[in-house]
């Protein structure tokens, strides 16, 4: 989305954009809004849409997300140690309402334990619409978050 268009959205009085941390807990010298305080900011009639990137942190905040994933469009979160977290994470994805739409490496670090990326980039979106069938990562609009390096190639096991 362009800045005229980013501009423009908001100028809807519907449509507003906040940039807070997102956490629990917190301090006077790192304040965090809860998940909790954001629904009751949007006055838990709005459809929400986050984008987190909170460095590790994002495990505290799962079960909010899960508690209030009725009333979220879609999400974009950075999941940090995934190798460490899997299981954490296919929970997460389990109990989530939303469908996950894209997987993409990060490759700002490399992979870990068992070959697992390090760090996951997952978007979910409420009402997905299918483009296609043709399934290939990384995906043509991806872009490495590292320009320098390698994209991190995914291999997908079925049960």
């Amino acid at each position: 989305m362009n800045y005229l268009k980013f501009k423009k959205f908001f100028n809807n009085k519907e449509n507003f954009f906040f940039k807070k941390k997102i956490g629990k807990g917190g301090n006077v010298i790192y304040p965090y809004i809860s998940i909790d305080d954001v629904i009751k900011i949007a006055k838990n009639n709005s459809q929400i849409f986050f984008k987190i990137d909170i460095e590790g942190s994002e495990y505290r905040i799962l079960d909010d997300l899960i508690k209030y994933s009725n009333i979220m469009s879609g999400i974009v979160i950075e999941f940090h140690s995934c190798d460490l977290h899997m299981e954490r994470i296919v929970k997460f994805i389990k109990n989530f309402n939303l469908t996950l739409v894209h997987t993409h490496p990060n490759n700002w670090e490399e992979n870990g334990i068992n070959n697992i990326p390090c760090v996951l980039e997952l978007s979910f979106s409420k009402n997905p619409e299918l483009v296609s069938y043709d399934v290939s990562f990384p995906h043509k609009l991806d872009q490495r978050n590292n320009p320098n390096v390698k994209d991190i190639e995914l291999t997908f096991l079925h049960n």
